[in-house]
């Protein structure tokens, strides 16, 4: 965690950042934001339909939590969409393609970048890994 809170992430003075977090990780995603330079918002819960481990219940779901730097404005009122998100999870970490289209729908004129990424998802996209 302290390696990726050193990290330095090229962004916007004024920009959003969506980042992945499990729930028993929350804590620390929270402070990755922070140490970034981002102001958490808000979150959405991508339910992956296949109960997984958890000390306190059995984890199925991930957070997408939002944060932004600067000013930057919400997407538009008819483009967005529920909190929640249902689809079965496939290959380890690889998350749906439906969060790459919502992404694209809310900030369609944006800059995107996938860090640890492990594939690229179209030529919008600029990907970062060591699995790329």
């Amino acid at each position: 965690i302290e390696k990726i809170e050193f990290l330095n992430i090229p962004s916007a003075e004024n920009s959003v950042l969506l980042l992945w977090a499990t729930a028993p990780k929350l804590q620390e995603a929270l402070h990755v934001m922070q140490s970034w330079n981002f102001e958490y918002k808000t979150h959405m819960i991508w339910d992956k339909e296949f109960i997984g481990m958890g000390y306190w219940f059995r984890g199925r779901h991930e957070l997408l939590l939002i944060g932004i730097k600067g000013e930057f404005s919400p997407p538009e009122e008819s483009v967005r969409v529920p909190s929640t998100y249902k689809e079965k999870r496939t290959e380890h970490s690889k998350k749906p393609d439906y969060f790459y289209h919502m992404i694209e729908q809310y900030f369609p004129t944006g800059k995107y970048l996938e860090l640890f990424a492990r594939q690229k998802f179209n030529e919008k996209w600029t990907v970062w890994g060591n699995q790329i």
